[in-house]
């Protein structure tokens, strides 16, 4: 804790490192206002949207020390359950592997069906990700084993479920499919990332050519370094102006300065060029308010590659859907339906405990039902009438309805004497109203002469 006598002096460092620095910020105005003319309002489309969305892991997770399980589950904006699997860091990763497909070798899961499209061979987790341990590995030393996998295999589901949603499902109207999160990976091994987005690609061409529909693909983040680097600079360039919604798209060369790992800003288009293959990327970058004011919350948005020139038409679909955004305002209504299909861990816990849905005792544990009465000897003392009491509670009009309470004036009339002053109002306990006052009588005028 500072005193209150080194406040001036420490404002005043802060205020000089600050002005030392100030070449930092002009940078960052400079690179701004390098993509400021690219800025772009957003008109208001509609279409149908659906959303896929991993619920979060801190509220699916059920902790029984020394038992910890991950709850797998993906669901859609309309609550419809697409994956569900439950794992802990201790599961047996060659088995789990082995449940994703039939005993004849074709797919039995969402998760599966990718494996089999992306050719992993041998077919396994561990060969789908790097970031999944060997089952060997799992058996004989789990100690050594990071409990994080069970994340990354929840990640993993969620792109299977959307990658099957685009390639094995039919639309019936053109479709917005949002995801949330950007369209970027590091969970897949080698370069199959990059066959999987050739193939989402490819599967969207085709609806577009067969069934004369189109299907859109964006990834939503309310986080990113991209915002983290350019928000201040942009409020003080006035970069997006009050008034309408508006988006912008960041170039890669500004993209890459705000991560630690450059070729995560490596783009389709660096395919067939000089470095790493563009193995982590499948979406170009923008930066969107849909609010009309400059305080509105901005988000990072990633629309898939060859889709990137419709940004006008996707985004006009996304403000939409994001004017009705609740509870967080501005953000896509889809997104914030699909997150709201989440389990009660709590609730969870008392009925994998066997408690069922017993109404918890303020500060206390739950109580067990009430029993029949008994004697030392175990015979009932007792009978209760199960159904008359299951009728009193379901059916209220059996039951009597209290009186209601009468005023505390009324209640207090009884006691009043019959005598009052002449002029006085006092209220009639059996009327329940309050008569009304005699009015004085009137004072005759005095005469006047002539």
């Amino acid at each position: 804790m500072f005193d209150p006598e080194t406040l001036p002096v420490l404002r005043k460092a802060i205020h000089e490192r600050t002005n030392a620095d100030r070449r930092l910020l002009d940078e960052l105005c400079a690179e701004v206002r390098s993509f400021a003319g690219q800025v772009r309002s957003i008109k208001p489309r509609s279409t149908t949207s659906i959303s896929l969305v991993a619920s979060d892991g801190g509220n699916n997770k059920l902790v029984f020390d020394p038992f910890y399980v991950q709850l797998v589950r993906v669901v859609d904006s309309y609550g419809k359950q697409l994956c569900f699997d439950a794992v802990s860091p201790t599961t047996d990763t060659d088995e789990l592997s082995n449940a994703q497909f039939n005993p004849d070798g074709s797919p039995r899961t969402s998760l599966g069906r990718m494996m089999y499209d992306l050719d992993v061979k041998p077919r396994t987790l561990t060969a789908l990700s790097h970031m999944i341990p060997p089952g060997e590995q799992v058996r004989d030393d789990p100690h050594s084993v990071s409990p994080s996998w069970v994340l990354v295999y929840r990640d993993l589901c969620e792109w299977a479920v959307l990658y099957e949603r685009i390639c094995y499902h039919t639309f019936a109207t053109d479709t917005l499919l949002v995801r949330d999160g950007l369209l970027r990976s590091k969970l897949f091994r080698g370069e199959q990332f990059i066959t999987l987005r050739q193939r989402i690609e490819a599967a969207i061409q085709r609806i577009q050519k067969q069934d004369r529909r189109r299907v859109f693909l964006v990834g939503v983040a309310k986080t990113s370094k991209v915002i983290t680097r350019y928000h201040l600079a942009m409020a003080i360039e006035k970069t997006m102006p009050p008034g309408d919604a508006r988006y912008v798209r960041i170039p890669r060369e500004l993209e890459a300065k705000a991560y630690v790992w450059p070729e995560y800003a490596r783009g389709a288009e660096a395919e067939g060029g000089e470095g790493e293959a563009p193995k982590y990327v499948a979406g170009d970058l923008f930066l969107v308010r849909f609010g009309p004011h400059s305080g509105d919350p901005t988000w990072a948005v990633d629309i898939l590659t060859p889709q990137s020139g419709q940004a006008s038409e996707i985004f006009g679909y996304l403000l939409a859907d994001a004017i009705d955004g609740f509870p967080v305002p501005f953000y896509p209504r889809c997104l914030q339906k699909a997150v709201s299909v989440r389990w009660n861990p709590s609730l969870w816990r008392r009925l994998l405990s066997g408690r069922g849905l017993s109404s918890p005792c303020p500060g206390g544990p739950i109580h067990a039902p009430r029993q029949t009465p008994r004697s030392p000897q175990g015979t009932a003392l007792a009978t209760t009438d199960r159904t008359l009491a299951a009728e009193r509670t379901f059916r209220s009009r059996l039951l009597r309805t209290p009186p209601p309470r009468r005023s505390l004036l009324l209640r207090l009339a009884p006691n009043t004497p019959a005598t009052r002053p002449s002029g006085v109002c006092v209220p009639n306990p059996r009327s329940g109203y309050l008569p009304s006052c005699p009015r004085p009588a009137r004072r005759p005028r005095p005469a006047t002469g002539p």
